[in-house]
């Protein structure tokens, strides 16, 4: 995919998730960014050529947030859901619930992502001990309807525990 469609296609997305963000560009005709100050990610888009120097630029530019790195969209459904990932680790779960919430509970029932958002969750505490606790929660949820959770504890899906990489993403 061309640079070109690749801004097209994660506009299109940011834009579907009702993400605010600012377009810029980074390092003049070789990249492009994204910036979700609201949940402090910088998405930015390049060819694999460049991504060192690219990376290195909007590390130095940007510092303190989350990144994501795009230089192709081989896999659209992976990369929408790290997308998604991306931006719940910074409380874009919690403002969709809150602003936009017929989509929020259709993206969980629906699309049944409650039950990935748990998933993810379980995924990355890793089985850890010092997650007890939180992984004895999500597994007893993992049982329940998205509905019911939604019902009883409508702030139970807002949460996405950060990556141990540090929050940074790639799609290639």
């Amino acid at each position: 995919m061309t640079p070109e469609n690749l801004i097209k296609e994660v506009e299109s997305m940011l834009k579907a998730l009702r993400v605010p963000y600012k377009q810029t560009s980074g390092v003049r005709k070789i990249s492009h960014q994204f910036t979700c100050d609201m949940f402090g990610l910088v998405i930015s888009i390049t060819t694999e050529g460049d991504l060192g120097s690219v990376r290195d630029n909007v590390f130095s530019k940007m510092p303190n947030f989350r990144y994501y790195f795009v230089t192709d969209i081989s896999n659209a459904a992976e990369f929408r859901q790290n997308l998604i990932w991306a931006l719940a680790e910074g409380g874009y779960l919690g403002f969709i619930r809150t602003n936009f919430p017929r989509q929020f509970a259709n993206l969980l029932t629906m699309q049944d992502f409650g039950k990935k958002i748990i998933d993810e969750r379980l995924k990355r505490w890793n089985n850890l001990p010092k997650y007890r606790f939180l992984i004895e929660e999500n597994e007893k949820a993992r049982r329940i309807s998205a509905n019911v959770i939604l019902a009883v504890e409508p702030g139970f899906f807002d949460y996405m525990p950060v990556k141990e990489e540090g929050g940074i993403y790639y799609a290639f």
